[in-house]
């Protein structure tokens, strides 16, 4: 469980890492991504379609084959944050972050509630209660990851303060919804990237990691400098459009 044991030491010691958004509810096509070098998945329950009975089937399928699991929930909902550690997620995106406040009540439900009710419903994350209380707890704290999304004008505006929030590991930024909120033409790249690199500036200011999605690999020097080392760089449906296009293309081509 080399993957899963260590992800949230190479992010908080700054360890580039490299996963995906999944929204296919097969949970064959996360038992194929755990074949590749990715770092993580992060099941997307915001806007893809997945229940909580995908989730649970798909984190079971990525355990078995050592692949770490980020469920991004579709806000600060107890029960959606509480169903995704309890199936065996190695961590949350919550997502719409609007202040510190807001991240330091998601940052304390996960680290003392959230693991409170895991065991006690004694399922797959807590081993089905073999381990004691402590030592499930203690392992638990060590692994899980917490990630504070910033995806909207309030959040943008607070970045340090919520990254000052004790407890969450990480801020991870979600740039189209962003945009959107900030009134930014989609098209104006430079003017999105530049209220990026002021959250994460923020974010280094208040000593806490950053996550990004980007979809070209020679941006990925810029944000590294910027203080990122979390990077989501696709989805699964466009490995999966972008693959057969490819293929296709190589044979009407030639």
């Amino acid at each position: 469980m080399e993957r899963i044991k260590t992800l949230k030491a190479k992010l908080l010691t700054g360890t580039p890492i490299f996963g995906i958004f999944t929204r296919l509810v097969d949970p064959d096509a996360v038992e194929a991504l755990a074949a590749s070098a990715l770092d993580f998945v992060v099941l997307d329950a915001e806007h893809g379609s997945l229940a909580r009975s995908d989730i649970n089937r798909i984190v079971a399928i990525a355990r078995a084959h050592d692949m770490p699991v980020i469920v991004r929930v579709s806000g600060y909902h107890q029960s959606e944050i509480h169903h995704a550690i309890a199936v065996g997620a190695s961590g949350v995106i919550i997502p719409h972050i609007a202040d510190g406040e807001a991240a330091q009540k998601a940052a304390d439900f996960v680290a003392s509630a959230c693991l409170e009710r895991a065991y006690a419903g004694m399922g797959r994350a807590a081993d089905y209660r073999r381990p004691t209380w402590e030592t499930f707890k203690d392992e638990a704290r060590r692994q899980l990851v917490t990630i504070a999304q910033i995806d909207e004008k309030e959040g943008a505006e607070k970045a340090e303060e919520i990254a000052r929030a004790s407890d969450i590991d990480a801020v991870f930024v979600g740039s189209l919804s962003l945009a959107l909120s900030l009134g930014i033409p989609l098209t104006s790249a430079v003017e999105l990237d530049k209220t990026i690199a002021k959250i994460c500036g923020a974010c280094v200011n208040a000593g806490r990691r950053v996550g990004v999605h980007i979809s070209k690999a020679d941006t990925l020097p810029r944000w590294t400098a910027a203080g990122v080392n979390l990077f989501v760089v696709g989805n699964d449906i466009n490995l999966l459009r972008q693959g057969a296009d490819r293929l296709v293309g190589q044979f009407r081509n030639g």
